[in-house]
């Protein structure tokens, strides 16, 4: 490799290396009792990571969410990437719970209504 490309690199690694010492901005975040954390950043590594995350996504096919399983030496847990204005994976669930309240309940009555009527 020529002394030119070498140094053209070099400048390049400085250059990138300086974007990624910056500061991240904190632009808006706003938290809700029963809500997401609504946090918008501005930095090219957080732009970088969402673009990869926006991604994985589409990558995946996942129509709405993905789940992430992440481990430390302590813990495991657990990374939910979801579409914006879509349901989360909590809103679904409770959706299901009721659903299902609902049916047992339904269950519950025409089993009662067959013990009354008479042979």
């Amino acid at each position: 490799m020529g002394g030119g490309m070498l140094r053209m690199l070099r400048k390049e690694n400085e250059r990138l290396i300086n974007i990624l010492k910056g500061e991240p901005l904190v632009k808006r975040i706003n938290y809700e009792a029963g809500q997401p954390l609504d946090l918008a950043m501005s930095h090219p590594l957080v732009a970088a990571v969402a673009s990869s995350l926006a991604d994985l996504l589409r990558q995946t096919g996942a129509t709405n969410y993905l789940e992430m399983r992440c481990h430390t030496q302590d813990e495991a847990f657990v990374v939910t990437i979801q579409r914006a204005f879509n349901k989360t994976p909590h809103q679904f669930r409770l959706e299901a719970e009721a659903e299902c309240a609902r049916l047992t309940k339904r269950v519950h009555e025409l089993e009662n209504n067959q013990r009354e009527v008479p042979p």
